[in-house]
């Protein structure tokens, strides 16, 4: 019984991967900015899910990386390797979810992240990390 709930659990995340791969994937279409792989995208959706799990959130739902994609797609600041980019992006969310206690919703999260991005950051996560946190 045990072994069938876990074979249950690994199938779904291996199809809730696949499913924000592919939403990620449509994004790519609908913005040239965005230049990520069938390979990337599912690797990014994988980093988000660690994201989560490593700062002890429960990952349920929708993925927050399309709406994050679309919100920073048109920053003067997109990088090329936007993977990462991203994938660093997720682990910032999750940790603003987290310090907010999640009390902003996860479109009010990424709009204050975008806004400290495009406005003070500089293109620089190391910077937005530490705005964040300063305003946290």
């Amino acid at each position: 019984m045990e072994t069938d709930i876990m074979d249950f659990l690994q199938l779904h995340n291996k199809t809730k991967l696949a499913k924000t791969a592919d939403d990620i994937l449509s994004l790519s279409q609908r913005y040239s900015e965005i230049t990520l792989t069938p390979k990337e995208a599912y690797e990014l959706a994988a980093a988000e899910a660690s994201a989560y799990n490593d700062s002890g959130r429960v990952f349920f739902g929708e993925s927050v990386l399309p709406m994050m994609i679309s919100a920073f797609s048109h920053s003067s600041y997109l990088p090329k390797e936007q993977a990462d980019f991203f994938a660093e992006l997720a682990e910032i969310f999750a940790y603003m979810k987290n310090e907010t206690h999640d009390n902003l919703s996860d479109r009010a999260v990424i709009a204050k992240m975008y806004a400290l991005w495009e406005q003070k950051s500089g293109g620089s996560l190391e910077m937005l990390r530490s705005l964040i946190e300063e305003e946290l």
